[in-house]
């Protein structure tokens, strides 16, 4: 069916992005301004701030701990 076809071009469209996000040299994430939260950061911020990618999405405000 039709749904069932925009969900599978969805679904690798996420798979194409995850994989550029999770091998790229630069910091990639998805910021809600509005809720001031994360919703993605890629493993690479580990290696910059020393800190898991999960955390910045679990622990609002530690961005702004770790720029003060």
């Amino acid at each position: 069916t039709e749904r069932r076809e925009a969900h599978e071009r969805l679904a690798a469209s996420e798979a194409r992005h995850r994989l550029i996000a999770e091998n790229t040299s630069d910091v990639v994430y998805d910021y809600l301004v509005q809720e001031d939260r994360f919703l993605y950061v890629s493993p690479r911020a580990e290696s910059w701030l020393g800190v898991p990618a999960r955390r910045f999405e679990e622990e609002r405000g530690l961005w702004w701990e770790l720029m003060r």
